[in-house]
């Protein structure tokens, strides 16, 4: 923590070069604006020159978002923003994970190929992409990388060395550069509409067109986080670096929604905007199947270029219990099965598609989603190329989906916690499969979360911070039966690493806690428990409907 007096200075100092700052970027939006930018896209994926960064201090006055002191008022703009993600996000302190020892432990396990024994700057920048953005950007605008202190070569787009230009020499490149997940990460490169975004009544649709990432829509958000999250055609986590060490992506967007306790954005969008919760999981679960469609679609047309960093097949694909799991049971450990597609083969996909081929279900997708499920469940030595056609086709479909459409639109009906009920209570008859279980568990979560919401709403006690007020109120013990229910079936999924195989979630306070006692269980108890769940959630979400 920043001493207070030097939070002053520093505050003092931000505000006199960011005025100066934005004075300049006000002209140069207005230049912008006479050049007349085309109309974006329903949802824009924008790579816009360097030049368009502005960098996270450009948010950081106190006049702008990094006021110090609490203004005693909920709103959609605290101007505490840049403080608050600073101190308690934990995206601003994603690039010092590069620094760190597990990560150069991996990099030198995944590196381990190479002639010379020296670090893959390929595979350094592979994880740079997630975990350092804005500190590739900065290298690549001097001409070199620095990451985590290690001087490394910017690539070109094969993989090979890029020689700097002599001529652009700067001594900077000798420093580490670490910026990490920074504001323009997120909300877009800022050039274009930092002069604008806080005029009175501009539109979403207007900074949009100026390069702002809208994430307010629930789409665009989704397919923000998925994309590190899960992966895509630019950024890939691969089965090497699971083996090396790294924790594979098991991303549910509502849950890692919750496991930022304080959030620079107003948490009162839970109760402003009808059926959040659920239509934040829908979101989540469309951006996930999206994503991990578009990495295996770059995976396969890049394996069969046979690019040098494109192993096929791609382990990551596949189900990890369906190979790493113990012969015989183990005291402590779930019962719940891990089947793949049949005797012999990993089940393909196994967590970003476990309800998702169900929420897309209709023709044109289904089609889509079968096809590529024949292909990479027939074989792992299938043919690459027919793997990365089928996988772009069931991507499009999904680009196509109507809920998609409608959730990317806010429409009022886009998503309904009876939506999730007739979601979910088919497949828990249907596959008692782990990953399956646990989306199941985290979308019924949604809707419990979603009918406390309204249950606050209606009946606030008294005394509690709740969402209506612009805080999320968290629990470190259970306050009812509804709430053991919860902890028992995800303390049962918890295969005995809190580390590892499950998912590090803690739903406000709800998730499982280390040391717990709590007994292994069957795939059946598991299966009726969950059926239960669903039951109280039908009852309680009647009784809270609007």
């Amino acid at each position: 923590m920043v001493p207070v007096g030097i939070c002053h200075r520093m505050s003092r100092f931000r505000t006199t070069s960011v005025c100066l700052f934005l004075a300049i970027a006000a002209a140069a939006g207005r230049l912008a604006l006479a050049e007349q930018p085309q109309a974006p896209e329903e949802l824009p994926r924008l790579a816009p020159p360097a030049d368009h960064y502005l960098g996270g201090l450009s948010c950081a006055s106190a006049s702008c978002h990094g006021r110090q002191e609490e203004n005693g008022q909920a709103g959609s703009v605290s101007r505490r923003e840049f403080i608050v993600w600073l101190e308690h996000d934990p995206h601003a302190r994603a690039a010092r994970t590069l620094s760190g020892a597990k990560f150069q432990r991996i990099l030198n396990i995944v590196s381990s190929g190479r002639a010379d024994g020296q670090p893959d700057a390929a595979v350094h920048l592979r994880c740079a992409k997630c975990h350092d953005p804005e500190g590739i950007r900065s290298a690549s605008e001097k001409g070199s990388g620095v990451f985590g202190g290690n001087r490394l070569p910017i690539m070109e787009a094969d993989g090979s060395p890029k020689t700097p230009d002599p001529l652009k020499a700067d001594p900077l490149t000798t420093r580490p550069v670490a910026r990490g997940i920074g504001c323009e990460t997120c909300h877009g490169p800022a050039k274009n509409w930092i002069a604008v975004h806080y005029q009175h009544g501009v539109t979403r649709e207007r900074l949009a067109s100026l390069g702002m990432i809208d994430t307010k829509n629930l789409v665009v958000r989704a397919e923000r986080c998925a994309g590190c999250h899960v992966g895509d055609g630019e950024r890939d986590m691969n089965h090497d670096m699971i083996a090396a060490g790294h924790p594979p992506l098991r991303f549910e967007l509502s849950a890692y929604h919750d496991l930022i306790r304080q959030k620079h954005w107003p948490a009162a969008e839970r109760v402003r905007t009808p059926d959040f919760k659920v239509r934040l999981w829908a979101a989540g679960q469309v951006a996930a199947a999206r994503s991990s469609l578009a990495l295996l679609e770059s995976r396969a047309k890049r394996a069969a270029a046979g690019e040098r960093l494109a192993p096929w097949p791609e382990f990551a694909e596949y189900d990890c219990f369906a190979c790493h799991q113990r012969l015989r049971p183990a005291a402590g450990l779930s019962s719940v099965a891990l089947k793949g597609a049949r005797p012999g083969m990993p089940g393909w996909q196994p967590w970003n598609l476990a309800l998702a081929h169900r929420l897309l279900s209709d023709d044109s997708a289904g089609n889509a989603f079968a096809a590529i499920g024949r292909q990479m469940n027939a074989s792992l030595a299938g043919d690459p190329a027919m793997a990365g056609q089928l996988a772009a086709a069931a991507r499009r479909s999904i680009e196509e989906h109507p809920l998609r459409a409608a959730l990317a639109r806010d429409d009022a009906d886009a998503f309904t916690t009876a939506r999730v009920l007739a979601l979910v209570e088919p497949a828990i008859r249907a596959d008692q499969s782990w990953a399956e279980t646990c989306q199941q568990l985290l979308a019924l979560r949604a809707g419990d979360l979603l009918a406390r919401d309204r249950l606050l709403t209606l009946q606030p006690p008294a005394g509690l911070a709740s969402v209506t007020s612009g805080r999320e109120e968290f629990r470190d013990v259970p306050v009812d039966e509804w709430d053991r229910d919860w902890r028992s079936v995800a303390a049962a999924l918890r295969f005995g690493s809190a580390d590892f195989e499950w998912p590090a979630f803690d739903w406000e306070g709800l998730g499982v806690r280390e040391g717990s006692s709590t007994p292994p269980a069957s795939a059946e108890q598991i299966a009726a428990a969950l059926a239960r769940l669903a039951e109280e959630l039908r009852q309680r979400s009647e009784s809270t409907a609007p």
